[in-house]
């Protein structure tokens, strides 16, 4: 199936036919087939989910290619990594991958349950589940609690204080570095969909 929808998406309109491919994995998975994934590099592999991130790696096999290899690159060996909002996996994986030999950890933030269940199991289909601990929390300037909005995209969730919604409890860095008793941390990535700033003012420390 996923060769036939390859050769499909090379010869017509990016759009079309992508809702009856979307329908026929859910009827599949209903009947107990488990769900197509697709390869992203270092021998990993993501469950496939209809975001823009997940037809991307579909269709192309890569995803932000000059940003993740300079991740990749800035990242030291052994390095204890803070990624929030980590989506599917796709840099938590890729991240864990290259400092796992060398006893590096990745902790995955992610706001959506749904979302951060998927992550799980990318991180548990590729055998990194000790170098990935996922954290199903917000990260912020200051503790609390906030609602998850979803404009569109799942890819695009975000923290909204003015909304009603699923609520999703909100951390610091420097809190959950101190809960966790992390030693040290060597790499921050954060993608949080306009909420970059306060993470980081919530990671003085």
């Amino acid at each position: 199936m996923l060769a036939a929808l390859r050769l499909y998406t090379r010869h017509v309109r990016f759009s079309r036919g992508r809702g009856l491919f979307v329908r026929a994995i859910e009827q599949l998975k209903r009947r107990g087939w488990p769900p197509p994934r697709t390869p992203i590099g270092l021998g990993l592999e993501m469950e496939f989910e209809p975001s823009l991130l997940g037809w991307t790696t579909f269709e192309r096999g890569e995803w932000e290619p000059q940003q993740t290899e300079l991740v990749l690159r800035l990242l030291p060996p052994g390095a204890v990594v803070l990624n929030v909002g980590a989506n599917t996996g796709y840099y938590a994986l890729l991240m864990a991958a290259t400092v796992a030999s060398t006893g590096g950890h990745v902790h995955a933030f992610e706001i959506q349950p749904d979302v951060a269940d998927i992550l799980r199991r990318n991180v548990v289909h590729n055998g990194l589940q000790n170098h990935v601990s996922v954290v199903e929390r917000g990260c912020y300037s200051s503790v609390g609690d906030a609602a998850i909005e979803i404009p569109g995209d799942p890819g695009s969730a975000r923290i909204s204080f003015g909304s009603r919604g699923n609520r999703v409890p909100l951390t610091t860095l420097d809190r959950y570095a101190d809960d966790v008793g992390l030693p040290r941390v060597d790499f921050v990535f954060v993608d949080a969909e306009g909420a970059d700033l306060e993470v980081l003012r919530g990671a003085s420390d």
